[in-house]
């Protein structure tokens, strides 16, 4: 009864991304995009911010309020809830994000088949672009960096890293391992990163 239930729910879902699509023809491509990221909320500027690098017809559909448009599309469906983040040392800064269910994110997930490396690299170029570079002199950035840390590392799977430019990978770890040794020397967290600099051949590219 379990899995009968999770088949039909997922089946649910994979219409209603259908569905939103018929709403906007940018749904379906903003969900799969966001699919592949952590399971935590998404900051709707990594989508503003890095729209172009997302090509065609998803970038166009990105620009002046069409993200705005995409996000009601989803919402009608109840495929993503849409929040404000607070962040947690400075109540001053919030930052709109949109959140999707569990089974949702597999569902989309699914549709990227073949692209998924191609997709996880895009997202990797993207966040390396977003990602503050001044972390350790200017800790206004860390609200930033916060939002983002969780999903670089969530497409930085050392055991299944996508093919891309070295400059990009190279660009993300460095500043994904300033943030976490900034905001604290975790051990569970710092130790992999290291691993991964040590055995990465893009390293000397940091």
């Amino acid at each position: 009864l379990e899995y009968h239930d999770r088949t039909t729910v997922a089946k649910t879902f994979a219409l209603a991304i259908d569905e939103a699509g018929k709403l906007h023809p940018a749904a379906p491509s903003l969900i799969v995009n966001a699919a592949l990221l952590a399971p935590a909320p998404i900051p709707l500027f990594l989508f503003v911010e890095g729209r172009e690098k997302f090509g065609e017809p998803l970038a166009s559909a990105l620009a002046g309020d069409g993200l705005d448009d995409v996000v009601v599309a989803l919402r009608t469906f109840a495929l993503v809830d849409r929040e404000t983040i607070v962040d947690e040392r400075d109540p001053a800064v919030r930052t709109d994000a949109i959140r999707l269910h569990r089974l949702v994110r597999h569902v989309a997930a699914e549709r990227v088949g073949d692209l998924i490396a191609f997709r996880r690299a895009v997202l990797i170029d993207i966040l390396a672009s977003l990602y503050p570079g001044n972390i350790s002199t200017e800790s206004n950035t860390w609200p930033r960096a916060r939002r983002l840390d969780g999903h670089a590392l969530a497409l930085i799977d050392t055991e299944n890293l996508p093919k891309m430019p070295d400059r990009p990978m190279g660009r993300i770890w460095a500043r994904i391992f300033g943030f976490v040794r900034q905001k604290f020397w975790e051990f569970g967290q710092v130790l992999p990163l290291i691993r991964g600099l040590r055995s990465a051949s893009w390293a000397t590219h940091i």
